[in-house]
């Protein structure tokens, strides 16, 4: 990658982590912002490899599921963009993080085919924890554990599809293993990062 691809690159994520940002906003809030708008940029941009993936192996209603996120993100990030209200936009974000995981294990026949492409589905608890707070974040987590029990109950009733090589699968293993582990990640960093700012420790703060 070229220093001006790189520069390019980075004034993108530049413009892009203001967006929603005004001059009201107090620091908490400038970062809150920033992430959300960033973390939806992200997995925005990673889930290109599922629809891809999933179109050229000739699954068109798995491949759908990714991009109807995409879609929707992209709308949502340009309404976000004007309307500076940020409860909404995570509201969405929350929403589909949660749900769509799992539609798309559906769509694939159970846990062994998606490569257990629920695990998503954690990064909503994990976000609302971040950014809502405790109370807010356990009717997430109970969502998500609803979310899992049902995952695992129609299991045995699911066709497994058969389009995906076993190659695709395991990278796929890995890929969902990794992603959900670097978005738990810098979720719980930025709320360190938060914590710093105001002068706070996470440990003062229990």
């Amino acid at each position: 990658m070229t220093s001006s691809a790189v520069t390019s690159a980075q004034r993108l994520i530049r413009r892009l982590a203001v967006t929603g940002i005004t001059p009201e906003d107090d620091e908490q809030e400038r970062l809150d912002k920033t992430v959300t708008t960033l973390s939806t940029c992200l997995i925005t941009a990673l889930s290109t490899v599922w629809v891809v993936t999933y179109f050229s192996s000739g699954l068109p209603v798995a491949a759908a599921i990714p991009l109807v996120y995409q879609v929707i993100s992209i709308g949502s990030l340009v309404a976000f963009s004007r309307t500076k209200r940020l409860r909404f936009f995570r509201l969405s974000q929350l929403a589909m993080m949660l749900m769509l995981p799992f539609f798309l294990q559906l769509s694939l026949g159970g846990f062994v085919p998606s490569s257990a492409v629920v695990l998503w589905s954690f990064t909503a608890p994990i976000a609302a924890l971040m950014f809502s707070g405790a109370r807010d974040s356990i009717n997430w987590f109970g969502a998500y554990a609803v979310v899992l029990v049902l995952s695992g109950l129609v299991d045995p009733l699911l066709e497994p599809t058969s389009k995906i090589p076993t190659s695709v699968m395991i990278s796929f293993f890995v890929l969902n293993l990794a992603g959900v582990s670097a978005t738990a990640f810098l979720l719980c960093g930025s709320s360190c990062s938060s914590e710093s700012t105001s002068g706070r420790s996470p440990s003062a703060s229990s």
